[in-house]
């Protein structure tokens, strides 16, 4: 997998839990209105469950895609630098 396919999952996957995380506060809104204290006491436990499993379940893509792209910078880098040359004087 590649690093554009990752973003693009990552994008996809942020996407659907941003609409999910939109529905359960439309829900708890509409809990408070209706003065359901326990219900909106639960749906916070809902949100919370759900950002947290969301986070461990992009983490070790994020991990992955910093890696790939600091695998890539450094290589980047390089090439940039393998044709200078420094001269060996110290500076002090």
């Amino acid at each position: 997998m590649d690093a554009n396919s990752i973003e693009k999952q990552l994008a996809q996957l942020k996407a659907e839990h941003q609409k999910a995380m939109a529905e359960l506060q439309g829900i708890k809104k509409l809990a408070l209105e209706e003065k359901a204290p326990k219900t909106a006491a639960a749906l916070d436990k809902l949100i919370a469950s759900a950002e947290q499993n969301f986070q461990k379940e992009i983490a070790p893509l994020q991990q992955r895609l910093d890696r790939m792209k600091g695998v890539k910078k450094q290589g980047e880098e390089g090439k940039k630098g393998a044709g200078k040359r420094t001269g060996g004087k110290k500076t002090k």
